[in-house]
Order: C-alpha cells, then structure tokens, then sequence
C-alpha cells in the first residue's frame, strides 16, 4: 500500500486538517455519493486535504469508496449487520487488507462508538455532541479523555455544508487513515434528514 499511494500518504502524514464537502439538497437533507477524492489543497496559507463527492455518483449503497485525484483507490468502507441492534463498518486498503472497524458500544456511558484495528484492537473512542443541531465527533484515546481529532461543521456556502476533520495529536498515518474513512462515511451517511444530535452514523446505512 506504501508503494502503491507515496502521495497520498505523505500529504496524510502532513496535513493535520481534512475539509470534507456535501451538497445541501433543498428539502436540508445531504446529497450523498459512494465515490469521494481526496486531493491537496491549501486553505488560510496552510496546507490541507480536501475530499469532495463524485456528482455522477449519487446513488444509496452501503459501501463507499475514497480515490485519489488520479482515480486509485485510497479507502474502501464496508457497512455489515452485526445482529438487530448493532452495525459495523469495515475499512479496508486498495488490496482489501482489513485496517480497522467503527463499532456500535455495548455500554455507551463512555462514548458512543469503538474505532479498532484490524486486529480487533480498541484504538480511538467515538463521543457524539452538537453544535447548532448539527452533529459533531470527538475521537478519543481509550481513557476517554485525550482528544485526538474532531469532525465538526465549519460553515455553509453555496449550497455547500463543509465538514472539518482536525488532527489535535501527532499520530501514525493508518490511524489518520481510519479517522478518515469514518468521519467521510458518517457524512454520507447524512443523506435522509437533518442532522440532529442523536444521528446514528452506522444505522443510516441500513
């Protein structure tokens, strides 16, 4: 996979700022696609990753796909039921090697959702807030308190709603990579209604 996208993860291991962008439909809801590119950009004299849909491909799935600006694959996410109450989403590397999983906890008093390895591993905890009735992510280390990285909405322009994904900690590039294809797919995820503060990122895929 280091050989295959050198690029893409050196601009990953650089940028600590990811603006994620969705269309805003007229009836409020997300216009959602299954295929997204990320690419460099820079944005207030800094230098950042921008990932942006693909308008051909609106479509409902329960995958979805990240692309580099020269159309090879990055990420691939992969919804699965796990039984009636719980859902997982897989992400995996352009070869299909599993790099981790978000899951649903079973007891929610510390966060809302595990980010793990491949290995199973509790890597990060996933705290769901609010702001202004849109829903933010707090991505934590596993005592629940060091902050690694937030999604958060920034502003609306255009038709546009610009998603922010800020890495607060220097961590490695595969867990910027599973931050990543989570926070891309809980916005497409966004896809059916406004976005309240009890929005469940996993069970909009079903």
């Amino acid at each position: 996979m280091h050989r295959k996208l050198p690029q893409i993860f050196n601009l990953l291991d650089e940028v600590d700022t990811i603006i994620i962008e969705q269309t805003k439909l007229d009836d409020r809801s997300i216009q959602s696609s299954s295929v997204y590119t990320i690419r460099n950009d820079n944005a207030d004299d800094k230098n950042i990753a921008r990932v942006t849909e693909d308008a051909e491909d609106i479509i409902n799935t329960r995958n979805l796909t990240i692309n580099d600006d020269n159309g090879k694959m990055v990420l691939m996410c992969e919804i699965e039921k796990i039984n009636c109450l719980r859902n997982a989403m897989h992400i995996y590397s352009p070869s299909g090697f599993l790099l981790g999983t978000v899951k649903d906890r079973y007891f929610k008093w510390k966060a809302d959702y595990d980010i793990c390895t491949g290995n199973q591993n509790v890597m990060f905890l996933i705290s769901l807030g609010s702001f202004a009735s849109y829903l933010t992510i707090k991505m934590k280390q596993t005592n629940g308190k060091a902050v690694v990285a937030t999604v958060s909405p920034s502003h609306w322009q255009n038709g546009e709603v610009i998603y922010r994904i800020n890495y607060l900690k220097k961590i490695p590039v595969l867990q910027k990579m599973l931050i990543l294809g989570q926070a891309v797919a809980y916005c497409q995820g966004l896809r059916r209604s406004r976005i309240f503060p009890n929005s469940n990122i996993l069970w909009r895929h079903k």
